[in-house]
């Protein structure tokens, strides 16, 4: 058997002729009856001997000729005589199985024929009558091919497997392990489109950008391959008369100029591309080869690969060198620096006049915004007057979470929209700036922002791709100058909200440098805001929410949830007393000053929740009323 691979092919075994690989299994015997190895022996002791077997190399593969005996090896067998490589003098010989000049008259039972190869010469030796004064020219004008034309062209090999220059497969292939570093590919798929290791930061090409790589490694392996050819054809174009390889620097006009690419095959490349390279799940980070999601506690930084948790567990390999394994697709714009300092920024926040427990609070948020290692379930609502400095946490937060590949800014009408979404998944923050709102489609938005701070998948439009419903990690942050009262009576909504209020205004004395200065302090500011998750931890990942914003935070909970109001406004508790629904909407309206239908009433007080039931008895008209149960109005109302 002269392909052992081929009987390796057993179940079980991996097929690795040619990316992806597949395991080999049973598909048919052929028969029902399989035949035990005692068989197969019995078969061997009868027969052996008349099988016919190519014995094996007996040279030494370290030997410096044995390259080029290789080469010379395969092109004897491309034209019908496979040889062996032997040892031969101070060199080596390709054993021919006969004469392939003049085979008729003799044969390896008299003779061995064969092509000599020293010191990177070849010669061909065969001591036959006919064969006197024959040379390695006469050998190949009888193949009609010389050795120097074989060799360009040959096709390069890919995993051992010969392929086409131009096969798309072959070129993505190699492309792939052009990126390849420590065994983890430097492409990926996300979300159906390529991603690309460039230093230490992923970035995914616009499909312009992607073709016109494409195009570039296609016409590089063409180059390369024409380079090749030409090396190799100048090495070996005169070495059957003896001449020294090094001797050797003209082009052969035999070797073929190097093919032009085109639009078609940079595509079909891209497809090979896409059909090798591992897909990644679409949110978060990524450890390539690990099964399992290692990655949501680390954060990438200019200089270090920085794991947050261990940071704030006190684990000293919490800082390591950037791996290539992580699949990030933002990066802290700064190096990791444990003694670094943030003076400009303290001076700011000092100038915003908070209290001790308010700017204790303001780092526990900036710090879980940044670094949320830990779902919470919350959302910011931050309000303040014109010029109050929520532009400048709105940038520290940006920077801190890994700029705009970590960041998407939207409306808050967004939230209601067909496509307000499609940019969202992936991301770690969501800013709504300047946030205001509208009763049109205002239930919607509500709904939505309740799906995505309870962890909930959230159906997502997107412009020609195909649809999403998934859950979304991204920390929502929204700004206005007055508090947002977001509507909701099952105050589930209400629960999740954290409120941020700032007093102070710096109108007509702003500074127009501060940014610029803040961002050279960023490993400082970084280092602050991880101080605030190691608070956050030790409070058992309880917002410390001073007090006073709490009495601002329950007056927007009222103004979230008006029925409640309204019930604690005009009502008693009544346990076993109940008030019909028309006298209960008479009140509301006065109360609210709206006009509201029974229906809408009603699924408004059971969201609440408060108790409405409709029991079986008439009143006097025939009707089925609905009650309020537990509750009378107040005296006076």
């Amino acid at each position: 058997m002269s392909d052992l691979p081929r009987i390796l092919r057993l179940p079980g075994f991996l097929n690795q002729k040619a990316e992806p690989y597949r395991q080999c299994e049973i598909i048919t015997t052929g028969s029902d009856e399989l035949l035990p190895i005692e068989t197969m022996e019995a078969f061997l002791d009868e027969h052996g001997s008349e099988l016919e077997t190519v014995s094996p190399d007996s040279a030494d593969s370290g030997e410096p000729n044995y390259p080029l005996a290789r080469n010379v090896k395969a092109w004897t067998a491309s034209h019908g005589y496979p040889g062996t490589i032997d040892t031969f003098r101070d060199g080596l010989v390709v054993n021919l199985p006969r004469c392939p000049l003049n085979h008729a008259n003799h044969s390896s039972d008299s003779t061995v024929p064969g092509i000599t190869v020293r010191e990177n010469k070849l010669g061909f030796n065969c001591f036959g009558d006919q064969c006197a004064n024959k040379h390695f020219r006469d050998l190949e004008t009888a193949w009609g091919q010389s050795f120097a034309e074989f060799m360009g062209d040959t096709p390069p090999q890919v995993r051992g497997i010969a392929q086409a220059v131009d096969d798309p497969n072959r070129i993505a292939t190699e492309w792939k392990q052009s990126l390849t570093v420590d065994y983890v590919p430097g492409i990926v798929i996300v979300d159906d489109e390529l991603w690309f290791r460039e230093g230490e930061k992923w970035t995914q090409p616009t499909p312009a950008k992607l073709s016109s790589m494409a195009t570039a490694r296609c016409q590089k392996e063409f180059n390369d391959d024409f380079l090749r050819r030409q090396s190799e054809a100048a090495t070996v174009a005169s070495i059957g008369d003896g001449k020294s390889v090094d001797s050797i620097r003209a082009t052969p006009a035999a070797v073929k100029p190097a093919k032009k690419t085109s639009k078609s095959l940079s595509a079909n490349v891209i497809d090979s591309l896409r059909s090798i390279v591992p897909e990644l799940p679409r949110n978060g980070q990524q450890m390539i080869g690990h099964s399992t999601n290692s990655a949501d506690d680390i954060r990438r930084l200019a200089n270090v690969d920085l794991n947050v948790r261990k940071y704030i567990d006190g684990d000293r390999d919490a800082v390591t060198p950037h791996s290539p394994q992580l699949f990030t697709r933002s990066i802290i714009d700064c190096e990791w620096d444990p003694e670094a300092t943030a003076p400009v920024w303290e001076a700011f926040l000092a100038s915003l006049k908070l209290t001790d427990d308010e700017m204790r609070f303001l780092r526990q948020a900036i710090a879980y915004v940044a670094f949320p290692i830990e779902s919470l379930e919350k959302y910011f609502m931050h309000v303040g007057p014109t010029r109050c400095g929520k532009k400048v946490v709105f940038e520290i937060l940006m920077m801190l979470c890994g700029g705009t590949d970590a960041v998407v800014s939207i409306d808050f009408r967004d939230f209601a929209s067909d496509f307000g979404l499609q940019e969202t998944p992936g991301k770690r923050l969501v800013l709504v700036p300047e946030a205001t709102m509208s009763d049109k489609n205002l239930a919607k938005a509500v709904q939505r922002i309740k799906a995505w701070t309870g962890g909930d998948a959230i159906p997502i439009n997107r412009k020609n791709k195909a649809p999403l419903s998934e859950k979304l990690d991204a920390v929502i942050w929204m700004s206005s100058n007055e508090r947002l009262a977001l509507r909701d009576d099952s105050s589930a909504l209400q629960a999740r909200q954290l409120l941020i209020q700032f007093r102070e205004s710096f109108f007509g004395r702003e500074d127009i440098q501060l940014s610029k200065k803040l961002r050279n302090e960023l490993p400082g500011i970084l280092l602050w805001a991880l101080e605030g998750l190691k608070d956050l931890k030790e409070n058992d990942w309880r917002f410390a929410i001073p007090d006073s914003w709490k009495e601002a935070a329950e007056d927007l909970a009222r103004d979230s949830m008006p029925v409640r109001s309204f019930i604690a406004d005009c009502f008693d508790p009544a346990p076993g007393e109940r008030t019909p629904i028309n006298q209960v909407k008479n009140l509301y309206t006065d109360w609210s000053d709206q006009e509201i239908s029974d229906a809408k009433l009603i699924r408004e007080l059971k969201a609440a929740p408060f108790k409405v039931t409709r029991p079986w008895e008439k009143d006097e008209h025939g009707r089925r009323p609905t009650y309020l149960n537990d509750y009378l109005p107040s005296t006076g109302a």
